[in-house]
């Protein structure tokens, strides 16, 4: 009776082994599984990340704050904040009356409020001044000029950036009281 326990035990220890082979291997499957599942992640990340730098444009005879996406994905655009000697302004037009004085000169914005999206290799005005008076007073009153801007991308990863800065990624974006397009005929 000896004998025939002997197989008996030998076949379940090999079976045994076997199991624990294939459990093994199985968690080194699914280890690997999770590793190219993460590496797709950062890919598509990547693929989709807007790079949105805010900063002075000078040329002859106008001066303004340009905003581009630099990235390889769309940005979009959750608040913009624009300060004049630290008080918040509502939007561009009223921002630029408490900087230059006079009607002489040309301004030109884009629309850059929440929920506008700008393309990989985009860039926009926040504002723009041309003619010679209005452009001296702009770059004069640079130091007085303040922007945030709070964007996300198509994944709802999310950044914040200044005048000038670098970005740096959030948790989210805060909505708040950001810019707002000007009245049009709003002449005060």
């Amino acid at each position: 009776m000896d004998q025939q326990a002997d197989p008996i035990k030998r076949r379940l220890n090999i079976d045994f082994v076997m199991s624990v082979c294939a459990l093994l291997i199985s968690a080194v499957v699914c280890a690997i599984a999770l590793y190219q599942l993460r590496n797709a992640s950062l890919m598509m990340s990547a693929q989709t990340w807007p790079y949105v730098t805010a900063g002075w444009h000078y040329d002859k005879d106008e001066a303004g704050i340009l905003v581009a996406n630099d990235g390889q994905g769309p940005a979009i655009v959750h608040a913009v904040s624009l300060t004049v000697d630290g008080e918040s302004q509502h939007d561009v037009v009223s921002a630029l009356r408490h900087l230059i004085n006079g009607d002489e000169g040309v301004v030109q914005i884009d629309a850059l409020a929440h929920g506008v999206v700008i393309r990989p290799g985009e860039t926009l005005r926040l504002l723009n001044v041309q003619g010679a008076t209005s452009n001296t007073q702009l770059r004069a009153a640079r130091k007085r000029i303040g922007v945030v801007l709070c964007y996300c991308s198509v994944l709802e990863r999310c950044w914040t950036n200044t005048l000038n800065g670098l970005p740096r990624e959030v948790e989210h974006c805060t909505e708040g009281a950001g810019l707002s397009l000007p009245e049009l005929g709003d002449e005060n």
